[in-house]
């Protein structure tokens, strides 16, 4: 069982470091305000951030498992899972940056399982885990990105 989780956190590892990249990024105003059309996502989400996210991930995967293909895809997924999650929220009335537990943690894992699907079939090895394991790793993240003044909020 070990061996799975351990597994399962390195196959994510580059999701896990581009979500992390993207907030100093951001924070660090790297990335600009062209946002993606703010009534439908809100504010937040910017055309560089969801390029940033797609390339950084090819990347991190090449860098990881030598395929900027598994990148390509689990990068899209992650940009899909992230703009996902942000239509949702403006469709039930949250604001942007209002908490919606469980899918703000788990919307950039849910965004790749779903491309990994559509691409290869199947759900990749560990997703199921991997869902835990973010569950519990994206808000102790989150708190530590506030305690650093990464973040305005905790969640």
């Amino acid at each position: 069982m070990f061996e799975e989780v351990v597994s399962a956190f390195y196959f994510i590892l580059p999701l896990y470091l581009m979500n992390a990249l993207i907030l100093v990024l951001w924070r660090k105003k790297i990335i600009t305000n062209f946002m993606i059309n703010k009534e439908v996502f809100g504010i937040g989400r910017y055309w560089d951030g969801i390029f940033l996210i797609i390339f950084g991930v090819c990347l991190l995967y090449y860098i990881f498992f030598n395929s900027w293909q598994l990148g390509l895809v689990m990068g899209s997924g992650m940009a899909f899972g992230v703009l996902s999650s942000s239509f949702i929220k403006r469709r039930i009335g949250l604001k942007s940056g209002s908490p919606f537990p469980i899918l703000d943690q788990l919307d950039f894992v849910l965004g790749s399982g779903l491309f990994y699907l559509l691409f290869f079939g199947t759900l990749y090895e560990g997703f199921f885990i991997i869902c835990l394991l973010t569950l519990i790793f994206h808000p102790l993240s989150n708190l530590l990105a506030y305690k650093l003044g990464l973040k305005d909020v905790w969640w």
